[in-house]
């Protein structure tokens, strides 16, 4: 793993947009000394492009595990360019062509460089249009710098939009850490696990944190890139539901994590942001190893139930082997937020049907039944 330098509390002097947003923040630089290499593969021009004294930028790291394009407020006009974490094996795109949705009124092109070295390395311009694009393999866990320029590798003041995004990462569904309170993950659910402000900068005064659920033989891994002003916000991972207690790690400033926690060891992602400053956050892939058994009831309460059908298209029925022990049954978001709470009515069969036809939209959910021992979530989906 890479060394990155700490960076002072006091402010750099950088006045930049924060992401996905007109706003403005303080943002702190980001250092770093990482190797340089040449990609396994790529869809540019290699060894090709404008050079590194045409274009202007600050080491304010970007960081994505998006398979959608997003907006780069770095790069808002050629002769600009922005710095970003990559990932070893995964494949990243930069883009303004309209068709991916970038903004390009006139021929545009597209250079990366290998941090720290200066000189082009990836090359892209696309003859079909104004637009340029790179699609380019990282072979190592590093840093790149990507910029804009004008054709013939030159500046301008018009507006562009520039995105990019990891093609190759999985689409997986999305959850953030609350900016306050908590929310949950059931045992077995892979999801992208954020920052607050998502794929916008996030936000100040952050305190909230996420459970993780795992038990039986499952254990979880969290990967990805993170950039967190240095010591003053913070990304920690404890043991347990409580989102206190034991600390199995903590990041800060900006890299890699690569995370396994042990088997059927629950673990709670707490995000901190003090009062000044604001970076772009985390971009993390949640998985889960092993086996994972049904979470939030003791081994020795036998509680069995199953939902059919599922996928349904909103109305399906709960079956359960100890009726008399549910309390209520709640279903929830992908964020771990209530939408709906029933209260059973058991028919002599130990079944309770429910229909949800047009009250939600269709997509994942977690049905939750809630006993004096605690609860046991499954996930459902709705078409």
């Amino acid at each position: 793993m890479s060394s990155f330098s700490p960076s002072s509390k006091s402010r750099s002097g950088l006045h930049i947009p924060p992401r996905g947003s007109g706003g403005c923040k303080w943002i702190l630089p980001f250092f770093g000394v990482l190797s340089v290499y040449s990609s396994s593969a790529q869809d540019c021009e290699p060894d090709a492009g404008c050079g590194f004294s045409t274009l202007a930028g600050y080491g304010v790291v970007q960081v994505t595990a998006s398979p959608e394009f997003v907006p780069i407020d770095m790069i808002r006009s050629p002769g600009a360019r922005a710095f970003f974490l990559v990932l070893s094996g995964e494949t990243y795109e930069w883009s303004n062509r309209e068709a991916d949705g970038g903004v390009s009124p006139f021929d545009t092109e597209l250079t990366l460089f290998h941090s720290p070295d200066t000189n082009p390395a990836c090359y892209g311009n696309d003859p079909d249009g104004n637009g340029a694009f790179i699609g380019w393999t990282a072979p190592i866990y590093g840093s790149v710098y990507v910029g804009l320029n004008k054709v013939p590798c030159s500046s301008d003041t018009t507006d562009c939009t520039v995105l990019w995004r990891c093609a190759s990462c999985p689409e997986l569904p999305e959850i953030r850490i609350p900016y306050v309170g908590s929310n949950e993950v059931a045992c077995g659910t892979n999801v992208r696990l954020q920052d607050p402000g998502g794929n916008d900068y996030y936000p100040n005064n952050a305190n909230g944190y996420t459970v993780l659920h795992v038990s039986g033989s499952g254990s979880i891994r969290i990967g990805g890139t993170h950039a967190i002003e240095n010591f003053f916000d913070m990304l920690t991972l404890y043991a347990g539901t409580t989102g206190t207690g034991t600390v199995l790690a903590t990041y800060t400033n900006a890299g890699f994590i690569d995370f396994l926690g042990q088997p059927g060891q629950p673990i709670s992602a707490r995000f901190r942001s003090d009062a000044n400053g604001s970076m772009a956050g985390f971009d993390l892939q949640v998985t889960y190893e092993g086996q994972c058994a049904e979470v939030g009831i003791t081994e020795s309460d036998q509680l069995e139930w199953s939902v059919h059908p599922n996928p349904s298209s909103g109305r399906f029925t709960v079956q359960c082997s100890t009726p008399e022990q549910i309390r209520n049954i709640d279903l929830l978001d992908i964020q771990g937020k209530v939408l709906r709470t029933w209260e059973p009515q058991w028919h002599s069969d130990a079944t309770y049907p429910i229909s949800m036809e047009d009250e939600v939209a269709p997509g994942c959910y977690f049905l939750r039944l809630q006993t004096p021992h605690g609860s046991r979530a499954q996930r459902i989906m709705l078409e």
